[in-house]
Formats: structure tokens, C-alpha cells, sequence
């Protein structure tokens, strides 16, 4: 057993034993030491099976439903920092600093789910002008241990997506370099790891083709949205559908491919529709009628009458 595992576990135990009203020393009677357990309790050392059945049986449960309801307070852990990510990204400074403020770094388990709490702590202190674009870069670039992390076997859907915001930030220097690594693991998806993998896996897509876009890199927008559109078909999975079509109708309008192009906002309005979401709706609706100085409905009521 890992010794961050552990420490998780032998903290959860700590918890179900407070809620039961036992003190400490009642819990480890005749099982181990206070000061063992106190080592358990920072990580110093791993806790054993045989110690994991024991403290199961002095709070009444079975072991192994203590490790199921621990991992499922793992999955509880990483939702609630998406859900601060989320918050900081849609710019609800409220709801952000709200959940800012009752997330404790410290009790953080897994270290995916630290580093994305530091790095969204980074990007809302960055949009509020608490840190300059030097700050938040160098803070990321710790966080993901780059240029190291470039080398590595694996990497988590997390450090992708942290690596990916930083294509958005003239100050680093290596944006060009990055976003074809990025690509080149999207493309390969079996280097990527970790929970919330699709929802990471493509988050970066967004990123990346969005970085390809603005540099005028409009065929390897095309590319690489027509792969994931393709990965997302394979899982049945409709998430980005609409910003993988909206980044192909701009590619193939600046390419001057016009009928390529309305085929792609075909798409991506038919997407949206069948999603029945107005907020979205309106927002795309918004941004192709700005782009493409048109009226969405009846261009695309006209494609429509064209084609069957």
C-alpha cells in the first residue's frame, strides 16, 4: 500500500471514528500505539492489512466496505475541485472564491487533485490581477514540473490540461513546441491517465486548436478536431461536439473552403439543438452570427433547403 494511500485511508478511518464517538486511544487499544497511529495519521508509515481489518472490526464494519466508501470519497474529492475549476472558468468569481475558501489544500488526498486546486487558485488570482502573467506561468510550470513532464511515459488528463493554459499566455516561450506536444499525446491517447480522463482529454482539444487557430495553423485545427470527433463517436460521448464543428467552420472559412465550412456550423448547430440547451444555444448562435455576419436560423434553414 502506498504511503499516500494510507495516509488517506488511515484519515478516513479517523473520520468514521470520530462520527462513532470514540476518542483515539479507545479506537488503537490493544491494536497499535498512539504514537503509531499518529504516524499512520501523517503518512510516516503504512498502514498494513492486518492493522486495516483490525480498526474495520472496532467500528463495527467490514473492511472491505471501508475501502469502498474511501474510494468513493475520492471520487467526491476530484468532483469538488472540477467544480471549483469550473467556477473559476466560467468566471463566477462568487461561487469560486466561496469554494475557494472551503476547499483545505492539506486534506487533499490525491495529488492530481492538489495541483488542479493550486493551479485554478493561480487562474483565479490571475483574472482578478492578484498575480502577473509571470506569476501564473512559473507557478504552472511547478505545478506540472515542466519541461520535465514532456518526457514522461504517463500524464495525467490534469497536467494536460494544466500545460494547455499556458497556450494562452504570449509570456511562455515554447507555445508552439507544446501545443504539437499536446497534440501529438491527444492523438495517443494511451499516455494519458488519471480520473475524468474524456473531460480533460478534451478540455485540451479546445485549447490547443484554439492556440492553432489564432497562428493561422488552420488544417491542424481541422485534424485534430476531426480526431477527437472521431474518439468521441467511438464512446458514444457528445461533449465538445459543438466547439469541435465551430473550430472547423472558422479553419475551413479561412481556407476559403465555404462549403465545408457550412457543413461544419450544419453540425455544430444540429448539435446543439439536439442537446435542447438555450444558454448554449444563444451562445453559439452569437458568436457564428458575429463571425460569419449572418442571420443562424434562416442560413441554416437555407443550407438545409439546399441539400435534401
Amino acid at each position: 500500500m502506498e504511503k499516500t494511500y494510507s495516509r488517506g485511508l488511515s484519515l478516513f478511518f479517523d473520520n468514521v471514528r470520530l462520527s462513532r464517538g470514540l476518542t483515539q486511544e479507545e479506537f488503537v487499544f490493544d491494536i497499535v500505539s498512539m504514537r503509531q497511529y499518529r504516524r499512520y495519521l501523517s503518512g510516516e508509515c503504512k498502514i498494513s492489512q492486518t492493522v486495516v481489518r483490525q480498526f474495520s472490526e472496532r467500528l463495527g464494519l467490514k473492511p472491505e466496505h471501508i475501502i469502498m466508501d474511501y474510494e468513493a470519497s475520492k471520487v467526491d474529492e476530484t468532483q469538488l475541485v472540477i467544480d471549483f475549476y469550473n467556477y473559476a472558468a466560467n468566471y463566477d468569481y462568487e461561487n469560486a472564491n466561496r469554494m475557494r475558501k472551503s476547499i483545505n489544500l492539506n486534506l487533499l488526498e490525491e495529488r492530481v487533485n492538489r495541483i488542479f486546486y493550486e493551479h485554478t487558485c493561480a487562474f483565479l488570482d490571475y483574472q482578478t490581477k492578484k498575480i502577473t502573467e509571470f506569476e501564473f506561468i512559473q507557478k504552472n510550470i511547478e505545478l506540472v514540473n515542466y519541461p520535465e513532464i514532456l518526457n514522461y511515459y504517463k500524464i495525467s488528463g490534469i497536467e494536460l490540461v494544466i500545460m494547455g493554459s499556458l497556450l494562452n499566455h504570449v509570456g511562455f516561450k515554447d507555445r508552439e513546441m507544446l501545443a504539437d506536444k499536446i497534440k501529438s499525446i491527444l492523438m495517443n491517447p494511451k499516455i494519458i491517465i488519471g480520473g475524468y480522463i474524456q473531460s480533460h482529454k478534451f478540455l485540451c482539444v479546445q485549447m490547443v486548436a484554439r492556440y492553432y487557430g489564432i497562428n493561422g495553423e488552420f488544417q491542424k485545427v481541422i485534424d485534430l478536431c476531426e480526431h477527437a470527433i472521431k474518439q468521441l463517436k467511438k464512446i458514444r460521448l457528445y461533449y465538445m461536439f459543438d466547439y469541435c464543428y465551430y473550430y472547423i467552420s472558422l479553419a475551413y472559412d479561412a481556407l476559403g473552403n465555404i462549403p465545408a465550412r457550412d457543413e461544419a456550423i450544419f453540425r455544430c448547430y444540429s448539435v446543439i439543438m439536439a442537446e435542447n440547451n438555450p444558454a448554449k444555444l444563444k451562445k453559439f448562435t452569437d458568436l457564428i452570427e458575429a463571425d460569419y455576419k449572418i442571420n443562424l436560423k434562416s442560413y441554416m434553414l437555407d443550407y438545409i433547403s439546399k441539400n435534401t
